[in-house]
């Protein structure tokens, strides 16, 4: 028995080991590995050893083992040649098997190097995608050799720097290229001009690079030579000149540009889709400051673009930054809006709804959220007409202001859903804000998520409103342990003599543990629907719902 350090020691030494037999019985040797390779990837570990026999077969080596007396057999090379055109004429049928064993048969040839008969063979190789497939230098020698590429996609393939000089020959060749290239620097941006040319259907992922705001603008300058179709591209930071020859790029690419990207390390992500005249223009997105986010949309203006279906995501915007770029949203037509904030003040507030009006028929959902403790959902409506469906999340003063300017600008909030964190956290003017928020619903689904609720003083203000609200749907999550009846106490009823009932009530809770739902057969004009999750046993399950 032997072992060796690397498992292609004994892979070598396999292939080599046929050279030694006599010719008859290196064909039998061969075919039996033949055979066990085309029975699929159950025996993929053999391919090695048939590279090492193509290695063993070049020309130079060869000579160099026949010094040493071993003789290469003729008959091998004649197998090997037929093996290797098999697979070939199989990937042309077989996407799967072309997917699979391209990078090998590109492998055995290379190791080959015999012009003639790996110019015959390649002739099929005019398309390689190599996508996701992660590539290492060798791999990128032999793509080198391949000499017929016309259409090459190389994404995902962990490629860097040094991966695409060695790539430059074939990089230079082909009409059509999908290419991603990692960690790039400012210094490697020649190499990369150098590698594309001219005239190229391109597709160019740069999202993990770091450009300088003056490379960025040589990059883009340089993609108006090409057919680009899609192109992402990482920034340090940009000025008004980037986003002026971002621009550039769209309206000569207008037409055949897909997409483009451009992120740096900012703190808004925007997205949606160009359009010019009434005809569509490229879809962008954007990862960017607020000022940049700002040049951007300006140029966008300034060369006679419109953007569509907006997207828009911000964390952790100061006031004044969020009141601008909710201005500059008006100028566009946003659907989908998230916003993340540190505060907002009531001009925040009126701006908010006045890119609401703006967007009327367009906006589909807003989001606006900070560190607060009270969330907030409903749909938005006016003159009866449904509007931007609203998730708020903030301190109860803020979502105050908010929905003063709600109905300051004429909409109502219906199907409206409130949650309240950390209830014991609540001051008397949180009280009177909630208060004044929830007066007004007609139907409010009502959640307080609290994991100790024996202390009844700190929340019992908020649930006196449901005398004044049509329906209310409670909704107790945590680990509420209390007493039921103080519990119940807290609901004014239209019916005191209902009050006697109560003890009846809790006792069947504690005792029946089958109940799932108890429902007041009287017909009367308002209703509260209290939905408990408890941990005591013989309580209502959760969801269980008490009517």
């Amino acid at each position: 028995m032997y072992s060796f350090m690397h498992l292609s020691f004994q892979e070598f030494f396999t292939a080599l080991s046929y050279m030694l037999l006599c010719d008859e019985e290196a064909q039998e040797k061969v075919r039996e590995l033949f055979s066990k390779v085309r029975h699929g990837p159950q025996h993929f570990h053999l391919l090695p050893i048939v590279q090492f026999l193509f290695g063993i077969l070049n020309k130079e080596v060869a000579k160099r083992l026949e010094e040493k007396y071993i003789s290469c057999s003729q008959g091998i090379w004649t197998q090997l040649k037929h093996f290797i055109l098999e697979v070939i004429e199989k990937g042309k049928e077989d996407q799967i098997v072309r997917r699979t064993m391209q990078l090998f048969t590109f492998h055995c040839l290379y190791e080959l190097h015999a012009d003639d008969f790996v110019k015959e063979a390649m002739e099929t190789y005019t398309d390689i995608n190599m996508s996701g497939s992660p590539l290492k230098k060798t791999d990128c020698w032999v793509l080198m050799y391949c000499q017929s590429i016309e259409c090459l996609e190389l994404s995902g393939c962990n490629l860097t720097a040094e991966n695409m000089k060695i790539l430059l020959p074939a990089l230079q060749k082909c009409k059509a290229l999908v290419l991603q290239v990692d960690d790039l620097a400012d210094d490697d941006l020649d190499g990369l001009l150098t590698a594309l040319g001219e005239g190229k259907s391109l597709e160019l992922d740069l999202r993990n690079t770091n450009f300088s705001d003056e490379k960025v603008q040589d990059l883009l300058v340089a993609l108006t030579k090409h057919k680009t179709r899609k192109v992402q591209i990482g920034v340090k930071s940009i000025t008004s000149n980037t986003a002026d020859k971002f621009m550039s790029l769209i309206s000569k690419a207008h037409g055949v540009l897909d997409l483009i990207k451009l992120h740096s390390c900012g703190n808004v992500a925007l997205s949606g889709q160009l359009q010019k005249d009434g005809v569509r223009a490229p879809q962008i997105v954007l990862w960017l400051k607020v000022p940049e986010m700002k040049m951007i949309c300006d140029s966008i203006r300034t060369s006679g673009y419109s953007l569509t279906g907006v997207n828009l995501t911000e964390n952790n915007f100061s006031d004044e930054k969020e009141q601008d770029l909710l201005v500059a949203l008006t100028k566009h037509k946003p659907r989908n809006i998230d916003i993340g904030v540190k505060s907002i003040t009531s001009n925040t507030a009126d701006k908010f709804m006045f890119l609401i009006n703006k967007a009327h028929g367009v906006l589909e959902s807003i989001e606006l959220h900070s560190c607060g403790n009270v969330a907030l959902s409903g749909q938005l409506q006016k003159d009866g007409v449904r509007t931007p469906q609203s998730h708020l999340r903030l301190k109860v003063s803020e979502l105050r202001m908010i929905c003063v300017s709600i109905r300051a600008s004429g909409y109502s909030l219906s199907d409206v859903e409130l949650t309240v964190y950390r209830v014991a956290d609540l001051s008397d003017t949180d009280v009177d804000d909630l208060l004044a928020i929830i007066l007004p619903v007609d139907k409010l689904r009502f959640t307080i998520e609290h994991n100790d609720l024996n202390d009844c003083d700190s929340w019992s203000e908020v649930l006196q409103f449901q005398s004044a609200v049509g329906r209310i749907e409670l909704t107790l999550s945590g680990n509420p342990v209390f007493d039921l009846r103080s519990f119940f106490q807290l609901f004014p009823t239209q019916h005191p003599e209902w009050d006697e009932h109560v003890d009846e009530l809790i006792s069947l809770l504690h005792h029946d543990t089958s109940l799932e739902e108890i429902t007041d057969g009287e017909q009367h004009d308002r209703e509260v629907c209290y939905q408990c999750s408890p941990s005591q046993p013989g309580l209502p399950k959760p969801n269980d719902d008490i009517r």
